[in-house]
C-alpha cells in the first residue's frame, strides 16, 4: 500500500526519494491511502500514530514524514506501512496576525513661520493578537525643526539627528490598546509642510493600507513680533506684521490685560504705536483670509515697551 499527495503533489512522487510538498496554514495537503476499502487505516506522522486519524485520507497543516498502515480481513491484519510522504514547511504553531494602524495629527492646521507645532501619533492595536517588536519611525521633513519628544507612556522614543527622524519602540501591546507619541517641532519655513509616521509590527499585518499617516501643515508668510519699543524714535516703535500685505482682507483686534479692547481694525495698516496705554502685555488677534477665501486666525502675546 502507498499514500500520495492528491493535486499538485503527483508531480512530487516522479522525483527520486519520497515526494516532498512545501506546507504551511494557508495551504493544508490532503493525503489519501492508494488502496481504497480497507476496514480502517492509521496515519503516522514522523513514526508515531495520529490519534483519530483512522480514514481513508488525512488532512494536515503540520510538516512532517508520513505513512499510513490499512487493516483488512476479518482478523484485521495490518498491512505493511505505505511509502512515506514528506511535508516541509515551518514547525511550531502558526503565528497569529493582527491590524497595526497609526493616526497622526496636530494642535494646528496652520502656523506663522518659526510657530511651534505639536504632533501627536496614535498608535493601535485592532487584533485579534497581541503585538510585538512595535517600531513607528516619523521622518521629519526639512521644513521643520525638531525640538523635543515628551516620553511616551509605552515603550520608548529617541530622536535620530543625523536621519532627522523619530523612532519609537513599543515591545508589546495588547489587542484592542493604543499607545500615544508627542512630537514638538517649529516651522522652519513656509508653505506646506508633510510630515507621515510609519508603523510595523512582528506579526503579520492583515490590513497594511492603515501602516502609515500623513499630516500636512499650511505655514503662512507671516511674521508676528513679540514685542515692539513704542517710544516714538522711529525705531521698532509700531506693532508691524511683516508679510500681511499678502492678505489684505484681514482684522486686527488688540486686548489688554483686563480683557477690554484697546485697538481693532479691518484691513491693518501697520499703525498701533500703543499710544496712551500702559507698558506691559497684551494679547492680540488676527484673521486673515487667504487667496482660497478662507480664513485663519492667529492668537498671541504682544509687549509694549517704551
Amino acid at each position: 500500500m502507498t499514500a500520495f499527495l492528491t493535486g499538485s503533489a503527483a508531480v512530487a512522487m516522479a522525483q527520486s526519494g519520497p515526494p516532498t510538498r512545501p506546507v504551511d496554514p494557508d495551504r493544508p495537503a490532503r493525503l489519501i491511502a492508494a488502496a481504497p476499502g480497507a476496514l480502517r487505516y492509521q496515519w503516522y506522522r514522523n513514526g508515531l500514530p495520529i490519534p483519530g486519524a483512522n480514514g481513508v485520507a488525512h488532512t494536515t497543516v503540520e510538516p512532517g514524514t508520513y505513512t499510513v498502515v490499512a487493516f483488512n480481513g476479518p482478523d484485521a491484519c495490518a498491512s505493511d506501512p505505505s511509502d512515506p510522504v514528506v511535508l516541509t514547511g515551518p514547525t511550531g504553531p502558526r503565528q497569529q496576525g493582527t491590524d497595526m494602524s497609526i493616526s497622526k495629527s496636530a494642535d494646528a492646521r496652520q502656523l506663522l513661520g518659526g510657530q511651534n507645532i505639536s504632533y501627536l501619533l496614535t498608535v493601535t492595536n485592532n487584533g485579534p493578537a497581541t503585538a510585538t517588536g512595535i517600531i513607528v519611525t516619523d521622518a521629519l521633513p526639512a521644513a521643520l525643526s525638531f525640538d523635543r519628544l515628551q516620553p511616551p507612556a509605552k515603550g520608548t522614543a529617541t530622536y535620530q539627528p543625523g536621519r532627522h527622524q523619530v523612532i519609537w519602540e513599543i515591545p508589546i501591546l495588547p489587542a484592542r490598546e493604543s499607545a500615544t507619541l508627542t512630537i514638538l517641532a517649529k516651522a522652519a519655513k513656509t508653505g506646506t509642510i508633510e510630515n507621515t509616521a510609519t508603523v510595523t509590527a512582528s506579526q503579520p499585518d492583515s490590513v497594511p493600507a492603515n501602516n502609515r499617516a500623513t499630516h500636512l501643515l499650511q505655514v503662512m508668510p507671516l511674521f508676528i513680533p513679540t514685542a515692539f519699543t513704542a517710544n516714538g524714535d522711529g525705531h521698532n516703535d509700531r506693532f508691524r506684521i511683516i508679510g500681511l500685505e499678502r492678505y489684505p482682507d484681514n482684522e486686527l483686534t488688540v486686548f489688554n490685560r483686563w480683557g477690554n479692547v484697546v485697538f481693532t481694525q479691518k484691513n491693518y495698516q501697520q499703525r498701533w504705536d500703543a499710544q496712551g496705554q500702559e507698558v506691559g502685555t497684551y494679547v492680540y488677534i488676527l484673521r486673515v483670509r487667504d487667496a482660497a477665501g478662507e480664513w485663519h486666525l492667529f492668537k498671541g502675546n504682544i509687549t509694549v515697551l517704551r
